[in-house]
C-alpha cells in the first residue's frame, strides 16, 4: 500500500465521507479544519492500487516534541488486512525521520481500536471520565519513540 503524495479536493471529500460513515468512532472535524491540517502536512491518505483505503490526521511533527494523532480511520472493507498497521507505521516512520519524541492519541474507551493501539505498543496513561456529549470515557495513550543508529525502536512508557 502507498501514501498519496499530493492531497486533492477528492481526498478531502474521501476523509469527510469516511468520517461520516464512522461517526460512532471518530469525532467531527469541519472541512476547513481538515484542509488546514492537510496544508500543514498532517493528512496521510493510504491507497491500495489507486483506491483510497484510509486516512490519518495529526498535528505538526517537530523535532524533540510529541506529535498528536487526531484521527485514524480505515474503510471497513479494508479492516483486518493490515491497512491500519501499515498506515500507522508510515506515520511513525515520518515522525521518527523528523525526530519526534513520542506520539500521543485519545480513543473512546468503548471502541475496539483500544486493543489495536495497545498491540502497536502504546501505553494507556489516563482515562478521563465522561464529560463529553456522548457520555463515554476517553483513554489517552502515549508511545515513546527512539531512533538509534538509523534503527527505529518503539518503547512503551511505564505508568
Amino acid at each position: 500500500m502507498t501514501l498519496k503524495e499530493v492531497i486533492s479536493k477528492e481526498d478531502i471529500k474521501f476523509v469527510k465521507t469516511l468520517m461520516r460513515a464512522n461517526s460512532d468512532a471518530v469525532g467531527f472535524i469541519p472541512t476547513e479544519g481538515i484542509k488546514t491540517i492537510a496544508s500543514k502536512g498532517g493528512l496521510m491518505i493510504l491507497c491500495k492500487r489507486n483506491t483510497r483505503v484510509g486516512y490519518l490526521l495529526s498535528g505538526p511533527i517537530k523535532s524533540n516534541e510529541d506529535v498528536t494523532m487526531y484521527q485514524a480511520c480505515i474503510n471497513s472493507d479494508f479492516r483486518r488486512t493490515g491497512a491500519g498497521k501499515d498506515l500507522f507505521i508510515k506515520f511513525m516512520t515520518r515522525a521518527a525521520s523528523l525526530n519526534a519524541k513520542g506520539i500521543k492519541l485519545r480513543c473512546a474507551s468503548n471502541l475496539g481500536a483500544n486493543r489495536f493501539w495497545q498491540v502497536l505498543g502504546f501505553n494507556l496513561i489516563s482515562t478521563h471520565k465522561p464529560s463529553n456529549r456522548r457520555k463515554r470515557a476517553i483513554n489517552t495513550y502515549y508511545l515513546i519513540m527512539r531512533c538509534e543508529s538509523s534503527k527505529m525502536q518503539l518503547e512503551p512508557i511505564k505508568s
